[in-house]
C-alpha cells in the first residue's frame, strides 16, 4: 500500500509540473507577439514621417527656385539702365498674341524706348529664364535682333526670322525676359540660336561690349522687362 501511495503521489507531482510548464510557455509567447506588433507600428510611423518630410523639402526647394526666376547676368551689375515699355505686358503677364499658338508662330511684343544718347544701334534679346524645379534655366532664345536702329516696334513688328512665340508645356507657366542693349557701334554677330537653348546666356553679353577694335566700352546701357506666360 505504501508503494502504491508513493506512485500515486509521484504521478500527481508530474501532472502538476506539466501544467505549470504549459502556462509559462503561453505567457512568454504573448509578449513576443505584442513586441512584433509594436515594432511594425513604429516602422510604419517612421516611414510616413520620412515620406512627408521628403515631399515637404522638395516643395520648399521648388518654391525657392521659382521665387528667383529672373536672374540678370552679373556682367550687367554696373551697367546703366534705361526705361523700356510694352503694351503687351500687363500686370506682369505677356499677352496671348505673343505665344506660338496664337498666330503663325507668335507675334513679337510691342516695345518702345527713348533714344539713348551716343547709341548708333540696339541689340534685342528675349529669353525664357524659367527655372524648372531646381534645375538652372536653359535660356531658350525667343527674340534675337541685331543692330536695329528703331526705338519702337509694334506688336508683330519685328522680322519673322527674328522671333518665335512662347510655347510652354500644357498647363505650365514660364518667365520671359526682354533685353534691349544700346551700343556705340554695330557688332558682327550675336550668340545663341533662336528657338534653341542658350544656357551660356550670361556669357553672351560681354562680346556685345566689344568694339570693332576689340576694346571694351561698346555697351552704353540696357533696358529690361520680365513677365510670365501660362499655357492654359
Amino acid at each position: 500500500m505504501k508503494i502504491k501511495a508513493l506512485f500515486i503521489l509521484l504521478a500527481v507531482m508530474i501532472c502538476v509540473g506539466c501544467g505549470s510548464q504549459s502556462t509559462d510557455a503561453n505567457y512568454t509567447d504573448q509578449p513576443d507577439t505584442e513586441t512584433i506588433e509594436d515594432t511594425n507600428d513604429e516602422e510604419a510611423t517612421s516611414s510616413q514621417a520620412v515620406t512627408e518630410g521628403t515631399v515637404s523639402e522638395e516643395e520648399t526647394g521648388s518654391a525657392q527656385a521659382d521665387e528667383d526666376i529672373s536672374v540678370i547676368p552679373p556682367f550687367l551689375d554696373d551697367v546703366q539702365k534705361f526705361e523700356i515699355s510694352s503694351k503687351n505686358l500687363n500686370d506682369g503677364v505677356w499677352d496671348d498674341i505673343c505665344a506660338f499658338e496664337s498666330t503663325n508662330g507668335g507675334a513679337s511684343p510691342q516695345v518702345s524706348w527713348e533714344p539713348v544718347e551716343g547709341a548708333s544701334c540696339y541689340v534685342i534679346y528675349m529669353v525664357d529664364s524659367s527655372h524648372i524645379g531646381n534645375f538652372p534655366s536653359s535660356y531658350v532664345v525667343h527674340w534675337k535682333s541685331l543692330n536695329v536702329t528703331e526705338t519702337s516696334y509694334e506688336t508683330g513688328g519685328t522680322l519673322t526670322k527674328d522671333y518665335t512665340g512662347f510655347l510652354p508645356p500644357q498647363g505650365d507657366t514660364r518667365t520671359y525676359d526682354l533685353y534691349v542693349f544700346a551700343l556705340k557701334e554695330p557688332i558682327e554677330k550675336m550668340k545663341g540660336v533662336k528657338g534653341s537653348p542658350n544656357p551660356d546666356f550670361a556669357n553672351s553679353i560681354p562680346p556685345i561690349d566689344q568694339t570693332s577694335s576689340g576694346e571694351g566700352g561698346n555697351l552704353i546701357s540696357y533696358g529690361f522687362l520680365t513677365g510670365t506666360y501660362t499655357n492654359d
